[in-house]
């Protein structure tokens, strides 16, 4: 399978610390189901035996995170997808940014993986999905 990721109605551009702001987490809270979960086609969903809200683990070569996962049509069945800019940690940010999945964690910048042009890093890694 392959990891992607998307940028959420509230969370569009990444800056500005909006992950941390109290009022636009509750609204995210109460109104997205998809914000803080991790997207997973229901067809990929019933044949690794995972159903919505189940605790999942996505494991890259670089690392893992664990989350919700959120059974949808909104995805393609070899993808699995973050949506956001979440689970952010720094001493200095509100701890309610920690919420949410961490998709960075699972990239590297290490040599070799990195386009030399542009020197964007891999941003569709491959994982292995399985249930928590």
């Amino acid at each position: 399978m392959y990891l992607t990721n998307w940028k959420t109605t509230l969370r569009p551009f990444g800056i500005g610390g909006v992950e941390g702001n109290p009022l636009v987490h509750e609204i995210l809270t109460l109104t997205d189901p998809y914000a803080f979960t991790i997207w997973m086609n229901s067809a990929t969903a019933r044949a690794k035996g995972i159903s919505d809200g189940d605790q999942i683990v996505v494991e890259s070569y670089k690392g893992k995170m664990t989350g919700k996962v959120k059974v949808t049509e909104r995805i393609h069945p070899e993808v699995v997808g973050v949506g956001g800019n979440y689970g952010r940690y720094s001493k200095q940010m509100n701890p309610i940014s920690m919420d949410g999945n961490n998709y960075n964690q699972l990239l590297t910048t290490d040599d070799g993986t990195f386009d030399p042009l542009s020197t964007s890093i891999n941003i569709a890694a491959r994982v292995k999905v399985y249930k928590a």
